[in-house]
């Protein structure tokens, strides 16, 4: 129940009566319940709401039928990410297989027991559930809860290839906390998770709206910055960088002064993934020779806002 709190629920159904119906049996179990009169409105009611976790449509409606509407959607949401029952007072046996071989987690004929369609959702839901925390064990780091290596360049081998045909630009980022060894040598390795945890929280929240963040071991971190140049993206860096450097990490032993040494490449076309982040560590590795908490362009010169 507590969890079906924060479940958007979209009801698609040209009866007002049934629609009504099917939200008090939703809203029974805590879920917040939209309604939708036709599929077209079902349609628009999902792009203005893309955290809708589960679709409950008729197959009979105006304008664009069950059938339709899950195959619009499908065009856009796998069932991982958006779980979708069908439902139908129709007498034909088939629509079962056909709503689920367009797209459908599950189908319900009408009329139904109250228990069986609160089973089925929370069936449904629950399965939703498992793939998403299997998506996220498989592609988030276990820590930091920010992207992990295997899901970073996965992605970017796909990104790499696309901006390569687009002639499009790409800067990466490789970050590494100055002297995290003293911190767990010094506060212990508890510390220094929370040390690992913040940092990455402050990544996040500078970088993850438009770009991706990911830790791919220890205490390095990378960013991607898909449609950026090297200048633009050392410039966002050098402020993060500033900002860490006079904003220490509040920890369970006191607060801990941290800073980060960054090298950072621009994506050339003839490269893959682990090239270009070989050269992004040329760059970091040009950082810490030049005494670290700087931002290094890789192949050039140590550069530094003061």
């Amino acid at each position: 129940m507590q969890r079906n709190q924060s479940v958007k629920v979209l009801v698609a159904d040209d009866s007002m009566v049934s629609r009504k119906f099917i939200r008090s049996l939703l809203e029974q179990h805590l879920f917040q319940v939209i309604e939708a009169d036709d599929g077209i409105a079902a349609l628009e009611t999902l792009n203005e709401n893309p955290d809708i976790t589960l679709l409950i449509t008729d197959y009979n409606m105006p304008r664009l039928d069950g059938f339709g509407l899950i195959i619009k959607v499908r065009e856009q949401k796998s069932r991982e990410e958006l779980a979708i029952i069908g439902l139908s007072s129709d007498g034909d046996e088939s629509l079962s297989a056909r709503f689920i071989k367009n797209g459908a987690n599950d189908f319900l004929q009408k009329p139904f027991v109250h228990e069986e369609f609160h089973c089925r959702v929370l069936t449904t839901l629950d399965a939703l559930d498992m793939v998403t925390r299997l998506w996220e064990q498989a592609n988030l780091d276990y820590l930091t809860n920010v992207f992990n290596r295997r899901y970073f360049f996965n992605l970017y081998e796909e990104k790499l290839n696309l901006i390569a045909q687009k002639k499009g630009v790409l800067a990466l980022a490789l970050l590494d906390i100055d002297f995290f060894k003293q911190v767990n040598d010094t506060y212990g390795h508890d510390v220094g998770d929370e040390v690992l945890i913040e940092f990455a929280k402050r990544l996040q929240h500078s970088f993850s709206q438009h770009f991706t963040v990911a830790r791919i071991g220890g205490e390095e971190f990378v960013v991607g910055f898909k449609g950026l140049n090297v200048e633009k993206a050392y410039t966002l860096l050098d402020r993060f960088r500033m900002q860490l450097e006079v904003t220490p990490i509040a920890t369970s032993k006191g607060s801990i002064d941290i800073t980060v040494s960054t090298g950072v490449s621009e994506f050339s076309c003839d490269e893959n993934v682990d090239e270009l982040l070989n050269r992004a560590d040329i760059g970091l590795y040009d950082a810490k020779a030049s005494g670290r908490n700087v931002v290094c362009i890789a192949e050039g010169k140590p550069q530094k806002t003061f």
